[in-house]
């Protein structure tokens, strides 16, 4: 599985969507109506997943499966 297929994946199962409903641009509290909680699952999740750690400041902008796949490649090396 590629990397945003991953997060795809965590994302559907957090958000209890099927992947063909999920759509890679959309907002996660905008469309899905994520709460607070959702969010943060999501983020651990994708921390715990993908064996990374994201710095506070990138928390806020993992808004969609797109924006978590960029905060995750905007990682140093290494992670």
């Amino acid at each position: 599985m590629s990397e945003r297929d991953e997060i795809r994946r965590i994302v559907a199962e957090i958000l209890e969507l099927p992947l063909t409903e999920l759509d890679d641009g959309a907002s996660f509290t905008e469309v899905y109506f994520a709460d607070s909680l959702e969010r943060y699952r999501i983020v651990l999740a994708l921390e715990t997943f993908f064996d990374l750690h994201f710095p506070p400041e990138a928390l806020d902008k993992i808004q969609s499966v797109e924006s978590a796949e960029r905060a995750i490649r905007a990682l140093p090396a290494g992670r």
